[in-house]
């Protein structure tokens, strides 16, 4: 029995003549930063810089920027960029075992970081920066103006915030919503002791995004807004059963060294 670790990472292109969706099943190093008390959870990849990865169509992706080559990773050639900000990205990481000859994958299950390309950096190695879904609130303006709000609460008014930009095709949602992507908006105190009833006769939205809002409603109100996978969870720190996964360790399963 051998055990090895593995990681693979999707992407999803976005942007004009750009609608590939690749898989890349290794990575040289990560980094994730996730937390309920964070707005933006962040994740930090390293890929080797010129390597060439086939693809379940047959078609080889070469991670590199020679002209020769029919995939570019940074933009430097005439050809498409392979990564680009804005790119929808899953990354997941586990064990590929062999079994009497048999392999048998087992990976992190819902995806342990998904969100979207932030910046790309090339250097000794490739580095991919990545943002959370926080990432795409942040490409959403709120309306200036605080009467329209009269009435509403936290949630109704992020709910409607992000309604209108749903509809509206000149949004930078609007694209994404194209491809499937979807948001839900629940509130972690809702039919609990420490539900917050908030009445916002006074809030008022500055035209500033509306990941900007929710930071500033953390600041005043101390109500907290963070993702986890499509869910926007706005409301004060509360324990959520859904999250609960139990680990079973096994030795000769999925132990790889003990001291």
């Amino acid at each position: 029995m051998l055990y090895v670790t593995q990681a693979i990472i999707t992407v999803s292109q976005v942007g004009e003549g750009r609608d590939k969706i690749f898989t890349i099943p290794f990575v040289t190093e990560y980094e994730i930063e996730s937390s309920w008390d964070m707005l933006t959870s962040t994740m930090k990849l390293k890929l080797p810089k010129k390597c060439r990865v086939k693809q379940d169509t047959g078609e080889w992706l070469y991670l590199s920027n020679d002209s020769g080559y029919n995939s570019n990773i940074g933009g430097f050639t005439e050809a498409k960029p392979l990564f680009m900000r804005g790119d929808m990205i899953y990354f997941s990481v586990g064990y590929l075992s062999r079994v009497d000859g048999k392999e048998h994958l087992i990976m992190t299950e819902p995806y342990l970081f998904q969100g979207f390309i932030s910046r790309v950096a090339p250097g000794m190695t490739y580095e991919i920066e990545c943002e959370d879904a926080m990432w795409l609130l942040k490409q959403i303006p709120t309306p200036i103006g605080q009467k329209q709000w009269e009435g509403m609460t936290v949630n109704q008014i992020v709910q409607k915030i992000y309604n209108d930009a749903k509809s509206n095709k000149l949004s930078k949602l609007y694209q994404y919503v194209q491809k499937g992507v979807n948001f839900t908006i629940q509130n972690t105190n809702e039919g609990t002791v420490t539900e917050v009833i908030f009445n916002v006769e006074n809030m008022w939205t500055q035209g500033e995004s509306l990941a900007e809002f929710l930071g500033r409603l953390k600041r005043q109100y101390k109500l907290n807004s963070y993702f986890r996978g499509t869910d926007l969870r706005l409301g004060m720190p509360a324990y959520i059963s859904g999250d609960y996964v139990e680990h079973t360790l096994d030795f000769q399963q999925n132990i790889i060294e003990a001291y």
